[in-house]
């Protein structure tokens, strides 16, 4: 009996696989038209890629995920003023050139209802004879102008990686976890250094050692920290440090790097904050969320900003906590939490996956799928 239920369910499901492929493109060009009527809710977000799969027939399924020696993948980001016939253009452009579009995610920002703003992550299969990375972004570069729009097209394998420089204080679970991920081929990225304001265990200096990641002890002693100037020095000694890094993570680093310093870096820094922001900013989140009584705690990774623990918010995690918990279970939980939290944010954050959008202090963060 629950044999024949399930085929029935099954068959009544079938005719949904029928629907062309054209359609589920089409109503993302009209989802763009109703965009710019300025009736939907701000943010509005929406995705198209399961919508397209579930209207492919298996056998197409099988076919466009068919890889080849020659197959590659790319990922695009798309940003332009939202308008008639862009996401069917991106489509179109790619399937011109022989290639197969696996995924389109989109995000119109309304915040401003007189200049919607398109924003795409696109990812795409291709082959590499018939439409050469050089041909590639000549075709983009063709694509964005007709738009007005910026683009970042990213090709694993010739796209250079990006370079990572990573900060730690004392604890160094949350370092501990980035190497972990790192080994096992989940970040695409260079680790250019570690460097701390405080000696590390001999397990971290081995685990560095074994990868060749050079350590970097930053210059401190129980003198400077009495000199107003020490602070500079370190900031100085850390800017020549990450001049070849396209990023930072402050992965526990519990200095303050200073709004000088952001300038002259130039360059993204992304944080880990043991705490649920915007509440408990600043010094010993675990003490203040367990005196204020809360039956949550979490972990917040967000961009440094000059201003302390205010940069846009990438990601939050939380847990359950109660009145028989004390600090330092609050602190064994949330550190659970800040090792994922910091982890999945940097995997955002190389996958090209995050936009950020709006204008301080109301800068906020998108993850695109």
């Amino acid at each position: 009996m629950l044999r024949q239920i399930g085929l029935r369910s099954l068959r009544a499901r079938l005719p949904t696989r029928s629907i062309c492929c054209a359609q589920v493109f089409a109503e993302g060009v009209n989802t763009n038209v109703q965009s710019t009527s300025y009736d939907a809710a701000p943010w509005t977000h929406r995705s198209m890629t399961n919508a397209a799969n579930k209207c492919l027939p298996d056998a197409h399924l099988q076919s466009a995920h068919h890889t080849s020696s020659h197959t590659a993948h790319g990922v695009l980001l798309f940003n332009c003023r939202d308008q008639l016939g862009v996401t069917a253009s991106i489509a179109k452009h790619i399937a011109d050139n022989k290639a197969n579009l696996t995924s389109l995610d989109l995000f119109i920002d309304q915040e401003d209802p007189y200049n919607p703003n398109f924003h795409s992550r696109v990812t795409f299969s291709f082959n590499e004879k018939t439409w050469p990375d050089s041909h590639i972004t000549e075709d983009i570069a063709a694509l964005a102008a007709e738009f007005a729009a910026k683009t970042t097209l990213y090709i694993p394998g010739i796209t250079p990686q990006k370079r990572l420089g990573i900060l730690v204080s004392k604890q160094d679970h949350c370092l501990m976890d980035l190497l972990n991920r790192w080994e096992l081929g989940k970040l695409d990225c260079r680790i250019q250094f570690v460097a701390s304001n405080h000696p590390q265990s001999e397990v971290v200096l081995h685990r560095l050692a074994r990868f060749n990641i050079p350590f970097v002890k930053l210059p401190t002693s129980p003198d400077d920290k009495a000199s107003p100037d020490q602070p500079r020095k370190q900031e100085q000694a850390l800017l020549q440090l990450a001049k070849d890094t396209d990023f930072l993570v402050l992965a526990r680093y519990m200095q303050v790097l200073s709004g000088a310093f952001l300038k002259e870096y130039n360059r993204d820094v992304i944080n880990i904050h043991h705490g649920l922001l915007p509440s408990f900013k600043g010094a010993n989140p675990y003490r203040q969320a367990f005196n204020a009584g809360v039956k949550m705690i979490g972990a917040t990774s967000h961009f440094v900003t000059e201003e302390l623990d205010s940069g846009p918010i990438i990601e939050q995690l939380v847990d359950r906590v109660s009145h028989r918990d004390d600090v330092s279970q609050f602190a064994i939980k949330s550190k659970t939490l800040e090792m994922r939290c910091l982890t999945d944010a940097v995997t955002y954050f190389l996958d090209n996956r995050l936009i950020r959008y709006g204008t301080q202090p109301n800068e906020r963060v998108m993850t695109l799928n």
